[in-house]
């Protein structure tokens, strides 16, 4: 994820990346990506709705005007097979700041 600035009512693409875990990428699992400036405006993006670039990167487009401004997170939520966890999943979260700033014009 690059950092900038950018306009309110821009839209962006920001690419989410995730290294291997277990030998496992992106392309072996499920996530949702949640992007927020602040708590009251989320915008919740699953695995199915981010363009696949590569096994370990997926795109986000992301309608600026759905948020808030200010710094734009980015929390990940992944859901990892393991035979260890009651239902076969092992849930890890994970939050970024990207680097983006939504600012007005």
């Amino acid at each position: 994820m690059v950092g900038n600035t950018v306009y309110f009512g821009t839209e962006i693409k920001v690419n989410v990346s995730i290294d291997p875990m277990d030998d496992l990428t992106m392309d072996s699992y499920d996530f949702d990506c949640e992007f927020y400036c602040s708590s009251n405006r989320k915008l919740v993006l699953r695995k199915m709705e981010l363009i696949r670039f590569d096994d370990s990167n997926y795109i986000a487009v992301i309608d600026t005007k759905a948020l808030s401004l200010g710094s734009l997170k980015c929390k990940i939520t992944a859901y990892i097979p393991d035979a260890d966890c009651d239902d076969g999943l092992r849930t890890e979260i994970i939050v970024l700041d990207t680097g983006i700033k939504i600012i007005r014009s």
